[in-house]
């Protein structure tokens, strides 16, 4: 029977629309300031309403991309972990094929210590699993998992 191992991380999707929200805020209020013309714009405003503008726009793929993530990532049994894609599509990978589990930090949230993704190495392929509620923890216990119980069970 397949346990729940890693659910869709939904502070991030909060924190992704609260920055939507707000950097488009900035733009619209740049633009009503000036009658949106934005030939009227100094271009210190105009590089920063562009960086707000930007962000928008990446804020917004960032919900899409949350949104279509199913909402149970990872599960297990006695045998592997199950990886559940965009698309209903699952990945089996058997604890005796992993060679190692770690979470990775991205350059840009290096210093603040945020985990970006799972990594799964195993003998022929690496699983890469981003958009996870409590990453860290779930690294340990799929290395608890993968490397102790399996060779208790050996």
């Amino acid at each position: 029977m397949k346990k729940v191992l890693a659910r869709k991380s939904v502070s991030k999707m909060v924190k992704s629309i609260i920055v939507m929200v707000l950097s488009a805020t900035v733009c619209l209020q740049i633009l009503m300031y000036y009658q949106f013309l934005i030939v009227n714009i100094p271009p210190i405003i105009r590089v920063l309403f562009a960086i707000f503008a930007v962000l928008t726009i990446f804020s917004l793929i960032q919900i899409i991309i949350l949104s279509l993530v199913p909402t149970i990532i990872m599960e297990y049994d006695d045998h592997g972990i199950y990886i559940h894609k965009i698309k209903n599509k699952t990945i089996f990978v058997k604890f005796e094929e992993m060679t190692n589990v770690k979470a990775t930090i991205n350059i840009w949230a290096k210093p603040f210590l945020v985990y970006t993704a799972v990594v799964i190495d195993t003998k022929n392929q690496e699983f890469v699993v981003r958009h996870l509620d409590k990453m860290d923890d779930v690294k340990d216990m799929i290395h608890h998992l993968a490397f102790e119980v399996n060779e208790d069970a050996a």
